[in-house]
């Protein structure tokens, strides 16, 4: 979790932005997720690529190029 000054809470956990919701980001993303790091926001272009960010990632903010 992030917290109040943008760092980190929890030990050895990472904030991680992805860029590129194609077919490889959101697996990444969502098996990082899994493990306990947070997806803290996507960069999608298509609509494909959001609804591929919705399907796998809920939640995570979804930001356009």
């Amino acid at each position: 979790m992030i917290g109040d000054n943008g760092a980190m809470n929890t030990t050895g956990r990472l904030g991680i932005g992805i860029i590129g919701m194609g077919y490889v980001g959101p697996v990444i993303g969502s098996a990082l997720r899994a493990v306990g790091h947070q997806i803290v926001a996507v960069s999608a272009s298509s609509d494909a690529s959001r609804e591929r960010a919705d399907a796998m990632l809920p939640g995570v903010p979804i930001a356009t190029p």
